[in-house]
């Protein structure tokens, strides 16, 4: 049980790549109930109604309901890309880069410049995309690529 609250809360060491997978799993997981948890209560309807259409305002709440979302996890998850960055011998504090897309599409929620999720302006699909893809990219390359082997300046080999 220590392993795994250390996980999610220190900023040092290294972890392996089968603890940033449990971490990565849990963490997305807890994004996936909360986020469907706000937009029931952001929206004040049922996004899955067949006639459901929501308006540039539902988007705007969204995109708060969002952001309080992201603010929950965003400690948790810089705490295992830290030190799966730090396994690599890389420094912890680039994790940040991997929020940089999310924060900039909740803004275009919010400012309404990226439309509603049926009908998405050009800013909003490519904002969409770029957070996707620097997601997926990002966790796929931390998840495959082995650590550095032995010890390295972030302490001592998981292994």
């Amino acid at each position: 049980m220590g392993n795994i609250i250390a996980l999610f809360t220190g900023l040092h060491g290294r972890i392996a790549r089968k603890p940033f997978w449990i971490g990565t799993g849990a963490l997305f997981l807890f994004f996936g109930v909360v986020s469907l948890a706000v937009t029931f209560v952001m929206l004040r309807r049922d996004p899955f109604a067949a006639a459901f259409e929501p308006t540039l305002g539902d988007m705007r709440r969204h995109g708060f309901g969002y952001l309080a979302v992201i603010l929950i996890i965003l400690y948790p998850s810089l705490a295992v890309l830290a030190k799966r960055l730090q396994d690599l011998n890389w420094p912890g504090w680039i994790a940040v880069f991997f929020f940089v897309p999310s924060f900039a599409f909740i803004l275009a929620a919010i400012f309404g410049l990226a439309g509603t999720a049926l009908q998405p302006t050009p800013i909003g699909r490519w904002a969409g995309i770029v957070e996707h893809t620097v997601h997926i990219v990002t966790v796929l390359a931390l998840g495959i690529v082995p650590g550095t082997k032995g010890p390295n300046r972030y302490g001592p080999d998981p292994g």
